[in-house]
């Protein structure tokens, strides 16, 4: 399915930067996927906590390019059509209901899965700030 260079760039073990993407998939029920932080790796960030694919951008990789690697590497799922939602402090934030596959999690940082609709977030212990960006994305693409 992919080009051998696509492989090659998927599975590349570039540097990791300072700098992250962050991406707001949503799927066609206005559901975000979430992600939950596996406990026992108390080195990444907020272990324990529901949060959204994403992670650090390799050196020499545009933001765009690194959510898009971060989510499959993370889900397996390919997403596309990124609209950029916000950069704040070292993170840059994109927004798309464009993605096919089927999940398959990296268990070493995540544990779990879930499809989570606005009104169900304070059910979930969520990194800081999710609801305030899950509540920005869903504005972002009504427009």
């Amino acid at each position: 399915m992919f080009s051998e260079a696509w492989k090659k760039f998927m599975n590349d073990n570039s540097k990791d930067t300072e700098l992250v993407a962050i991406v707001v998939l949503f799927n066609d029920k206005d559901q975000a996927l979430l992600l939950f932080r596996n406990p026992e790796d108390t080195e990444q960030w907020m272990p324990g906590k529901w949060a959204l694919p994403g992670g650090h951008l390799h050196e020499d990789e545009y933001p765009e390019d690194g959510a898009i690697r971060e989510v499959y590497e993370e889900t397996a799922l390919i997403v596309w059509g990124l609209q950029k939602l916000k950069k704040q402090e070292r993170a840059t934030f994109y927004v798309t209901r464009k993605f096919k596959g089927e999940i398959v999690l990296d268990t070493n940082e995540n544990t779990d899965y879930a499809w989570v609709g606005l009104d169900e977030l304070d059910d979930y212990d969520t990194v800081p700030g999710l609801k305030k960006t899950i509540n920005q994305a869903l504005t972002k693409l009504s427009k």
